[in-house]
């Protein structure tokens, strides 16, 4: 996925516009489409969550230490995409785990055939609604984790116009990033199936290192340090917008408009 896949994935943001006002009780078929709908929507999250993950080790992740980077960002980057903790373990995926949950559970529900007809399309829907919260949860942990990605490369590039601070190096990115890497249960699938490790980091990074040059030193370089933490500050806030949000929300609500175009031939009202 390129660093725009919000524009490529539109399906990933469209959950949260359905129309679920005119679902009957008794319509047991397009329940189990909406459903199936949120079920697909998850996949793309996750597809998402990975290009995201490689766009911060591309270039953010080298200044993720640099004393400009506001603490409470580096405490959400560490939590989403640092060290090999498997997902259960991170907060960020709470809402994650309990709609993969919630997804199975309400088409049980639909297929029990000693339910009632109408009992199983009331108990589904309520769990619906649920898997609908969320998915929205899910949609905006993303939206606030893209856009810190974006705070912490607005310091990368900062530094690199004024020739200060400093650059963990690649050899250590590489081997943070490898260790991410290996807590997706899908890099474990990669592995088995032959490819090897530098050519598993090397296509996580290549769709964002295009354009632009990265860290290449084996040993961490320390730039001048003539300006100060305050002016360079200053500088980020002239490049960076002092709602950095409403660059990122723009963007999301751009690609959920064109989500709610093309997702009329799914409309369940």
């Amino acid at each position: 996925m390129t660093a725009h896949s919000y524009y490529t994935h539109p399906e990933v943001f469209a959950v949260s516009g359905l129309e679920t006002r005119h679902i009957y009780y008794d319509d047991i078929p397009k329940i189990r489409e909406s459903i199936n709908l949120i079920s697909r929507q998850l996949l793309g999250f996750e597809d998402f969550y990975r290009s995201l993950g490689g766009r911060y080790y591309s270039r953010a992740w080298l200044v993720h230490t640099d004393e400009s980077v506001c603490p409470d960002d580096l405490r959400r980057l560490a939590d989403a995409l640092h060290g090999e903790r498997p997902q259960t373990h991170r907060s960020f995926f709470h809402p994650w785990i309990d709609l993969q949950a919630s997804i199975p559970a309400a088409l049980d529900i639909l297929e029990d055939k000693s339910i009632p007809l109408r009992d199983r399309a009331v108990h589904a829907r309520k769990e619906f609604h649920n898997a609908l919260i969320l998915s929205n949860s899910i949609r905006r942990g993303l939206e606030k984790l893209y856009e810190t990605i974006k705070r912490v490369e607005y310091v990368y590039e900062v530094n690199k116009r004024l020739g200060v601070g400093s650059q963990l190096p690649q050899r250590q990115r590489d081997q943070a990033l490898w260790k991410w890497l290996r807590s997706l249960p899908e890099t474990l699938m990669i592995l088995h199936a032959g490819k090897k490790e530098e050519s598993i980091i090397r296509d996580a990074l290549e769709p964002y290192e295009e354009g632009f040059t990265t860290c290449n030193q084996r040993h961490s370089s320390t730039y001048g340090t003539t300006r100060s933490l305050t002016e360079r500050i200053s500088m980020i806030n002239l490049i960076c917008p002092l709602n950095p949000a409403i660059e990122a929300s723009d963007q999301w609500e751009s690609a959920a408009g064109a989500l709610a175009g093309s997702l009329g031939r799914h409309s369940i009202g």
